[in-house]
């Protein structure tokens, strides 16, 4: 439906998200938005069959995971949005498998679908999407790439690799939200400084999945400098405040910016790899 009536998308993408508690998303309809459109740009020379003329409706399946499978799936496809890396020790989390097969011998089924998929699912979508593009079937390779673009933007959210993805854990409860809404505050700035650093990523399919591994715990990092942040400011400005939120962008504005760079670099480089004669 919506790529059929993609006006109606829109209205419907912007009225959901509204309405829905922000600390459940990874990145705000603005950025997973940005993260494709930059990501199209970056693939034009290098799979023009698939993105040229579809920024739009790529951008509109990139939101779907939020606005059309979370309130549908419920559970089962909230969990491909995330995974607790520090659920399984210390990093670099050795204690987790990076296979799915022989995470799952290990740790269970049940535990690790409820620490999260989203490295795997990142993967086997992926994999999907290459089948699909040499099929030729680019109605469905379109819906796969824009959907696959949400979870790749997901998975350079440091809040979302971490069980204290609220900062619930720490006193810190409204941090997710805080990061997720700079990019809403400024569209254009981000745009510009974001589109500056996105470079098509050259990769292989088959190397999607460690890639994703890797780069997750490069983002892992991340996390305690974006609590450290929050925890200074809160030292002078109430939270969801305007003087909160600017000291917050100045503090960690560039942090996310770096990140949504990643996020559209990776992806494009997907795309293009699935493209690959």
């Amino acid at each position: 439906m919506l790529g059929v009536f993609p006006w109606l998308a829109a209205v419907f993408a912007v009225a959901v998200l509204a309405l829905a508690p922000s600390a459940a998303y990874g990145w705000s309809l603005a950025g997973h938005r940005l993260v494709s459109d930059l990501a199209v740009a970056a693939t034009l020379e290098a799979c023009p069959k698939l993105v040229k003329g579809r920024e739009r409706q790529l951008g509109f399946h990139a939101i779907e995971p939020d606005i059309i499978l979370r309130p549908r799936d419920g559970r089962r496809e909230e969990i491909r949005h995330f995974i607790d890396l520090d659920s399984y020790g210390p990093p670099p989390f050795s204690a987790l498998p990076r296979r799915y097969r022989d995470a799952l011998e290990r740790w269970g089924k049940e535990t690790v679908r409820e620490r999260g998929v989203l490295p795997w699912t990142i993967g086997r979508m992926a994999r999907r999407l290459e089948r699909e593009i040499k099929k030729g079937d680019l109605r469905r390779a379109r819906i796969t790439a824009g959907r696959l673009g949400h979870y790749v933007a997901d998975s350079y959210m440091p809040l979302h690799l971490t069980e204290n993805h609220d900062g619930q854990l720490s006193g810190q409860e409204g941090i997710h939200q805080s990061v997720e809404r700079l990019v809403d505050a400024d569209p254009k700035r981000y745009r510009e400084e974001v589109k500056k650093r996105v470079r098509l990523r050259r990769l292989a399919i088959a190397q999607v999945e460690g890639i994703a591994f890797s780069d997750m715990l490069e983002s892992y990092r991340l996390v305690e400098q974006i609590l450290r942040a929050d925890r200074r400011i809160r030292l002078r400005a109430k939270p969801q405040t305007r003087e909160y939120e600017r000291a917050l962008g100045r503090e960690v504005g560039p942090l996310v910016e770096a990140q949504l760079a990643k996020g559209a670099s990776t992806l494009a480089g997907i795309w293009a790899a699935a493209c690959a004669k």
